[in-house]
């Protein structure tokens, strides 16, 4: 005789699969297609599974590193640039380092012309930028442009 799952009581019901190597405060991610991943229970929440970090450049028009702190582990997702006024001449671009390696595939290009306070550029990386917590990470800038303008740095961590 067929017994339909519809039909089980608590105590026929069994854990779902994967339980045995699902890690300490995670839940089960249905994908809608039949299927799931665990993850991070913050990640289930809107936005709790990422941590912005900030970060001022003093001259982005000058060739220099400036440094921020992961509070947590995770990878960088995304980088934002946002200056705080035209620049000229080139282009400034902004690259991150983990211990001293560039993150592979991230150059924020910071375009000079029609730039204006407010002018936002971002970037992704190409694969994994893992940060350990505690670890610094390095935003550098290759002082290409002219014209002396600060510039805030707004670092996408996904901790989940």
């Amino acid at each position: 005789m067929a017994v339909q799952h519809s039909t089980l009581t608590d105590p026929e019901l069994h854990e779902p699969k994967g339980i045995s190597g699902a890690g300490l405060d995670t839940v089960y991610h249905a994908n809608g297609a039949g299927s799931g991943t665990w993850k991070s229970a913050l990640s289930t929440l809107n936005n709790a599974n990422k941590v912005f970090l900030s970060a001022r450049i003093a001259d982005i028009s000058t060739a220099s590193s400036t440094w921020t702190v992961a509070p947590l582990a995770g990878e960088i997702d995304k980088v934002y640039v946002v200056l705080f006024g035209s620049i000229t001449t080139a282009n400034a671009n902004v690259t991150i380092e983990l211990g001293g390696t560039p993150v592979a595939g991230l150059q924020v290009v910071c375009a000079y012309a029609g730039s204006t306070a407010g002018s936002v550029f971002n970037d992704e990386p190409s694969g994994s930028a893992a940060v350990t917590e505690g670890q610094a990470i390095e935003i550098i800038t290759d002082g290409a442009s002219d014209t002396a303008m600060a510039a805030e740095v707004i670092i996408v961590l996904d901790v989940a």
